[in-house]
């Protein structure tokens, strides 16, 4: 087993280094992307602010307005958000974001102002807006679709040969439980024997006997109760196999992986 977890070790790590080159590009195509929707944005709202320390942040599916509170604070007033077809993904709408106060200061005043330009070019440029920015969606699909399924493959090869590997951990567990049993020398395990019965502080447990059809057995457990430092040995006949798989996973956790990290301190 240690071997193919080494070899399937160095085929994930070979993945991860393409997630991370394909990240790197996805992000660049995108922040690329929103920098000229962006433009879009400042060529139709420029000289529209009424106030100073007004700012717009534009992302991949939104635009925020903020405006500065105190010299240190901002507060976002406005959003606006490009919604898109589920089936053509172009934008169809432009949705408005704004919340209400009964406030009336002079600061919530001039928010209600600024908020009201922001709406005018919407009412006598929302077809335009609208368009340059399908427009730029479309000259960037290509790039944007290609970098973002080169990142989803190596999302997706990565949990496959994780999964892989945590197949071995746990049929490595089960072989071991079948034939002399498992050992957890450090954390006790535990299963559900029934709906109403848990059997804890297991240190070994094995399968002595399996029914002809596979479904039940007959088990030995070791159990150690600290408090008394006592050692108390049990049989269970008529289990049913299936209540063993959490087992694994234990052993997978407490003996597996902790042998594994404790090599990687030393």
């Amino acid at each position: 087993m240690e071997d193919k977890i080494t070899v399937l070790d160095g085929i994930i790590d070979d993945w991860e280094r393409q997630r991370a080159f394909s990240a790197r590009r996805f992000e660049e195509v995108k922040e690329k992307r929103t920098e000229e929707y962006a433009r879009v944005w400042i060529d139709y709202l420029a000289g529209d602010f009424p106030f100073e320390n007004t700012t717009i942040r534009v992302h991949s599916e939104r635009l925020e307005v903020h405006r500065d509170v105190e010299d240190t604070n901002r507060r976002e007033i406005m959003t606006i958000y490009f919604r898109e077809d589920w089936e053509t993904k172009e934008f169809t709408e432009l949705n408005t974001s704004v919340y209400s106060s009964s406030e009336d200061s002079q600061w919530e005043l001039e928010r209600l102002t600024t908020v009201g330009a922001v709406a005018n070019v919407l009412l006598n440029h929302y077809d335009d807006i609208l368009a340059a920015l399908n427009i730029i969606k479309l000259e960037w699909s290509e790039q944007y679709s290609s970098a973002y399924n080169d990142l989803r493959k190596a999302d997706s090869t990565i949990h496959t040969w994780q999964h892989e590997k945590n197949k071995l951990y746990l049929d490595h567990a089960e072989d071991l439980l079948m034939r002399e049993g498992l050992t957890f020398p450090g954390k006790l395990a535990s299963f559900e024997l029934r709906w109403d019965q848990d059997v804890n502080a297991i240190r070994t447990i094995r399968v002595t006997n399996t029914s002809a059809s596979g479904k039940t057995c007959t088990i030995e457990v070791e159990q150690y109760y600290s408090y008394h430092d006592e050692i108390v040995k049990r049989t269970f006949e008529k289990v049913r196999v299936s209540k063993l798989s959490n087992l694994y996973w234990q052993y997978r956790d407490y003996v597996l992986l902790a042998d594994l990290e404790e090599l990687e301190v030393a």
